[in-house]
């Protein structure tokens, strides 16, 4: 998969939005449809626990894999599932503003650290509401079609 596959699933579940539908219908149906498609990247978060033996990824893969400014596959980490989330909020007018947590996962290679943030959206709804998502916990629930856990609650970081 590619950016231009990301762009084309963002094109499609924009298209799929009703325009009657209010703000906090279209925040739900986004966050529903999104989950449906991605995946998240265990092998990032198994790499940062070092659970992986040989199959790791070196910490230069992880840094790229944090802070890259592009999506190129569907498999996401919380950053980039709040990007590509954004993306589409963005696409139909809907104001978001990314977040960190204040907590952090310190990871080092002996001369260099990264520090690993959680990330999540922070998007408005219908009556100026704020509500904070973060989907990757979500996808089990979401693809076997169980009621969401972290849609709009607190954030717990």
């Amino acid at each position: 998969m590619s950016a231009k596959d990301i762009d084309i699933i963002v094109d499609d579940i924009v298209s799929c939005i009703k325009p009657e539908w209010n703000k906090d219908e279209k925040i739900r149906f986004v966050y529903i449809a999104l989950g449906k498609l991605i995946s998240k990247n265990v092998n990032f978060f198994y790499s940062l626990g070092k659970k992986l033996d040989e199959l790791t990824y070196s910490f230069d893969e992880l840094r790229s894999i944090y802070e890259a400014e592009t999506i190129e596959s569907p498999s996401l980490i919380c950053k980039s599932s709040a990007l590509l989330l954004q993306r589409i909020y963005d696409k139909i007018g809907i104001e978001s503003k990314l977040m960190t947590t204040t907590s952090f996962n310190h990871f080092e290679n002996g001369t260099d650290a990264l520090d690993i943030y959680h990330w999540f959206l922070c998007v408005t709804g219908e009556k100026d509401r704020n509500y904070f998502l973060t989907i990757i916990p979500d996808l089990y629930f979401i693809q076997f079609n169980m009621k969401t856990k972290h849609f709009a609650n607190r954030i717990d970081y």
